[in-house]
């Protein structure tokens, strides 16, 4: 049976690959995969699977269907087709939907007797909205009995981990002077932010195999501004550890920022708390921070009202109707606020 398989999927190597090089050619993002959803369900389409596009909440989302007889188990196959936003395909998404389609269509024509429902699932907009969360709360997903997906690497594998995330976005303030005149009097954030990231360096050898620590400078203003922001990202390997995530994730975080502020003794950092479900809403809470203005980057797809919540007044403003993609905001620069965007359309 396996090399039955495997023959099969030989058979359609030139159209997958075909398919994956073109759309390897035209990247696409964030729910607008048009051409890469058109391309992989037309292929479905002529293999006999009867498609179904929008699923789930996302214009490019599509359920496709074959059933071989009745009363067998729902086999879920998932593909994924979007690119990185301003990268392009480094992730071999572009390799993922052509071969899940090669892996269902092989297993479509393998001549098994037993009944079977063969369901490819098309989930856009990975990489910036994680679309497959929003359409479980939509609905789909809740009629297979197994779900496979695939993903390019260096060689082949079976990969049995599901992944837990928390992030965080710190900034260090520090203070301005003159680099020769008076060294002495300024404070510069950017060595805090060198040894809060020697910090979590120096943790790695205290977690346990399966954690992953990442972080990255999001604002680099160059010498006249002497505020910089960092963006860290702690992962856990096993979907059972997220309550360990959640029990490590903030007073790890806070540590190095103690580390970043005592050590270097001038600097102080803040948390912007963000979150979103779906393209439903965002939410931005600054807490200590005292912004005038920030940017909100939202889908381009859909329309949303954009509200300042006031914490300390417990008032909430409405900023903008109608706002998509990136959208300017103007704030009112005091602590305990929070900017909350809710799709209207």
């Amino acid at each position: 049976m396996k090399e039955q398989l495997f023959g099969a999927v030989e058979a359609q190597r030139d159209n997958l690959t075909a398919m994956a090089d073109k759309i390897f050619d035209h990247p696409e993002y964030e729910g607008e995969e048009v051409m890469a959803s058109g391309l992989l369900t037309d292929y479905l389409k002529d293999n006999d699977f009867e498609v179904e596009m929008g699923v789930g909440g996302f214009k490019t989302a599509f359920r496709a269907v074959y059933e071989h007889g009745t009363g067998g188990p729902v086999i879920g196959i998932l593909c994924e087709y979007d690119a990185l936003k301003g990268l392009g395909h480094g992730c071999g998404h572009h390799m993922q939907g052509p071969s899940c389609l090669g892996a269902a269509i092989a297993l479509k024509n393998a001549g098994l007797k037993e009944p079977f429902k063969l369901v490819v699932y098309g989930t856009p907009a990975e990489e910036t909205l994680g679309s497959k969360c929003e359409m479980i709360k939509n609905g789909c997903f809740k009629e297979l009995d197994v779900a496979f997906m695939m993903h390019g690497a260096p060689n082949t594998c079976t990969d049995v981990k599901c992944l837990a995330q928390n992030s965080y976005t710190v900034t260090f303030k520090g203070k301005r002077a003159h680099a020769a005149l008076a060294p002495d009097k300024g404070k510069s954030a950017f060595d805090a932010l060198l040894v809060a990231f020697n910090g979590v360096e120096f943790l790695r050898e205290h977690v346990p195999d399966d954690v992953r620590m990442h972080y990255t400078v999001e604002e680099l203003p160059g010498p006249i501004e002497p505020v910089e922001s960092w963006i860290m990202k702690m992962t856990h390997v096993s979907d059972e550890e997220k309550e360990q995530l959640l029990q490590q994730g903030e007073p790890f975080v806070k540590a190095m920022l103690r580390m970043g502020d005592e050590l270097v003794d001038f600097c102080n950092s803040e948390f912007v708390y963000q979150g979103h479900c779906g393209q439903e809403a965002y939410l931005t809470f600054y807490d200590l921070r005292t912004c005038a203005e920030d940017v909100l980057e939202l889908p381009e797809a859909h329309k949303y009202r954009v509200e300042l919540i006031d914490t300390w007044d417990m008032t909430r403003t409405v900023l903008l109707e109608n706002a998509s993609g990136k959208t300017k905001l103007t704030l009112p620069g005091k602590e305990g606020t929070a900017v909350l965007a809710r799709k209207v359309d």
